[in-house]
């Protein structure tokens, strides 16, 4: 029954099951769990697609890590990935933005500039990207 689980995870399972750890090693194929770890990067990616880049990135190792895979084969699927969609980075900040302050005037925009940006940068945007989207509105 193969949920999809990391070497980690699997050896922990049977590890609680009662099964002697000397078999494991010799089990343990890296490119199959890269293989594995592969398939679940989509998946992954549309779950936090609504974060920034960054909080992706940490939320879909986190993901990784709780499935059981190893962090070298981790990073090697993350480091596969198109992580620059800059494309898609503005338009969720863009969106973050608008969320934040729809309900405010233009005064009050101005007036709490700092808290807006303090929230952004929380949820991992650039300075640099923030100042650049409250320019446009």
């Amino acid at each position: 029954n193969d949920k999809g689980y990391g070497y980690e995870r699997i050896v922990q399972t049977l590890l609680d099951d009662g099964i002697s750890s000397d078999v494991f090693e010799v089990c343990y194929d890296r490119d199959i769990e890269l293989e594995k770890a592969t398939k679940h990067l989509k998946s992954l990616e549309r779950k936090f697609n609504l974060l920034s880049l960054k909080k992706q990135k940490e939320s879909i190792f986190n993901a990784y890590l709780r499935l059981g895979f190893k962090k070298d084969i981790i990073n090697l699927v993350l480091s596969s990935r198109n992580q620059y969609d800059l494309l898609g980075e503005y338009d969720n900040l863009k969106r973050d933005y608008l969320k934040i302050t729809y309900r405010l005037s233009e005064n009050e925009v101005k007036e709490q500039k700092q808290k807006i940006v303090e929230k952004l940068i929380r949820k991992g945007y650039q300075y640099k990207d923030i100042i650049n989207v409250m320019e446009e509105e």
